[in-house]
């Protein structure tokens, strides 16, 4: 929805970005934005975190919703989830030339996108569907709060050495009841119920359809 295209991504600047984080990898970028691990310098000692960069000169969507709009979402989302969902914790919201930037508390564990472990998981039934289970209670917990996440796929859940699941990127989430109109976002293909329509608000079953496509992924 949104249009705003970039040449640098910054993982090769040493310089810390906006004066306070230093680079350690650009983990992805979108059409509004970026998502970067950084070591923030303003801790002592620094502490490692995850800083999302929204951008302001880029197009509204179809209703007039711009970037900055967006990242108010989804830090409204994430101040509002109890600590038991584990889900990264808003540490800090900053303004720099226009653009947004969250400044999220780094989340401990393996990628369930990781395929150097797929091998090893496919292999053990048991652990297979204890990992599902433990999925399917982080869904419920979040759908529990009146919040939909609309984009439960591999990539946005990280499995603790304890085996808790941790949700992020909370860019797409909805709040049933509190947020009007259509959802920001579309989610991504092959994890979104290809019934899902972008003009009314999505329903519990959107994220069921998206653990259900986790785990035969």
């Amino acid at each position: 929805p949104f249009q705003g295209p970039r040449e640098d991504d910054g993982a090769n600047d040493r310089k810390p970005l906006l004066g306070r984080f230093l680079v350690h990898d650009a983990l992805s970028r979108s059409a509004w934005g970026r998502v970067y691990d950084v070591i923030d310098l303003q801790c002592l000692p620094p502490v490692r975190r995850i800083l999302k960069e929204y951008w302001h000169d880029v197009s509204p969507d179809v209703y007039g919703r711009d970037s900055r709009q967006h990242a108010a979402l989804e830090a409204a989302i994430l101040g509002c989830l109890p600590a038991q969902i584990r889900a990264p914790q808003l540490v800090d919201w900053i303004e720099s030339d226009g653009n947004a930037y969250l400044v999220l508390e780094h989340v401990s564990g393996w990628q369930l996108a990781d395929e150097e472990r797929r091998p090893s998981l496919v292999a053990s039934g048991h652990a297979t569907l204890d990992l599902a289970i433990a999925i399917a209670r982080t869904v419920a917990s979040i759908n529990d709060q009146g919040i939909i996440h609309r984009d439960i796929k591999p990539s946005n859940l990280i499995v603790s050495p304890s085996g808790h699941v941790a949700p992020v990127d909370f860019a797409f989430a909805y709040r049933l009841g509190v947020d009007d109109g259509p959802p920001i976002g579309y989610g991504t293909p092959g994890f979104v119920d290809p019934a899902v329509s972008m003009t009314i608000p999505p329903t519990v079953s959107t994220d069921v359809f998206g653990w259900g496509a986790t785990m035969h992924w």
